[in-house]
């Protein structure tokens, strides 16, 4: 899988994509997870924690910290739900989502927006952004000039 996002200069971007596994890594809620999301109801399946993982990964990335700010020390947080008639999962299993990341004591992640990205079930896939820009989701065929 490839994923590939792009926004106007003023305007950084990061995106992330990830394959589900058949299960975490030992340890992966104490590496992934806010202690808020360690209780949350969203949390109760693989799938889930995946999401929150690609959230993270793609506002890492956004600002350039990369893994070394331990995700574990971002918390996503839903500011609503944008529901689509796709098969996408989302932190609440409705559909595509809205949300930020709240990372006070990092002050250039705290407040970006997280949105996932329509992709096959057997994947994961956020795109992070500091502005709440439009997501359009394009398939490959859908670039192709024929």
């Amino acid at each position: 899988m490839v994923l590939v996002g792009s926004a106007p200069p003023s305007s950084p971007i990061g995106v992330d994509i990830e394959g589900l596994p058949s299960e975490v890594f030992p340890g992966f809620d104490d590496y992934v997870l806010a202690p808020s999301e360690r209780t949350s109801e969203c949390t109760n399946s693989d799938r889930r924690r995946l999401e929150l993982w690609v959230a993270k990964e793609a506002a890492l990335k956004t600002t350039g910290h990369g893994l070394s700010v331990e995700p574990n020390k971002l918390e996503v947080v839903r500011t609503e739900v944008v529901r689509t008639g796709g098969e996408t999962s989302s932190l609440d299993g409705s559909g595509a989502w809205a949300s930020s990341i709240r990372a006070p004591d990092y002050p250039d992640i705290d407040g970006l927006n997280l949105a996932s990205v329509p992709c096959r079930p057997s994947h994961a896939a956020a795109l992070s952004c500091a502005d709440r820009l439009p997501v359009t989701p394009l398939t490959l065929s859908d670039l192709l000039i024929e």
